[in-house]
């Protein structure tokens, strides 16, 4: 549940909009995913496991953290440190708890693997032109 509020925030438009309707609906896609991430947050608090609490949130915030890099970068950013963010965004929750119940030995691995599912969502999305763009077209500025 907490990709999916977190996956909700990816929804939201970044354009500038004008008109009523579309910041409102802009709004409640932000509301939405706060919604969501807050059910998570409230069902793992009812399991008294304040550590793993802990170590989620520490994640999202790293998830959080390494996505505003890549939408709102200081400088430029070249392929490799976007290739580096994405995968950082994708693993970032379950290499932080392998990290944490240590698995370091898994961490490259897992890193691998969620960065390659992203990576075939992407494509799959820029083969068929199914209307609907993951974040990695939008900050990259390709177009399908």
């Amino acid at each position: 549940m907490p990709k999916f509020g977190l996956d909700t925030h990816e929804k939201m438009t970044i354009e500038n909009l004008d008109e009523k309707k579309e910041i409102r609906s802009r709004q409640l896609v932000v509301l939405a995913g706060d919604f969501y991430s807050s059910l998570y947050y409230f069902s793992l608090s009812r399991q008294g496991d304040i550590q793993m609490v802990k170590w989620i949130a520490e994640a999202i915030q790293e998830f959080n953290v390494h996505k505003c890099h890549l939408f709102y970068p200081s400088d430029s950013l070249n392929w490799e440190q976007k290739y580096a963010a994405l995968e950082r965004i994708e693993s970032a929750l379950v290499t932080k708890i392998a990290a944490k119940l240590g698995f370091l030995e898994w961490v490259p691995a897992l890193s691998d693997y969620f960065l390659f599912k992203r990576l075939t969502i992407e494509r799959n999305c820029f083969l068929h032109k199914s209307g609907t763009f993951p974040y990695f077209f939008t900050f990259s500025k390709i177009k399908p």
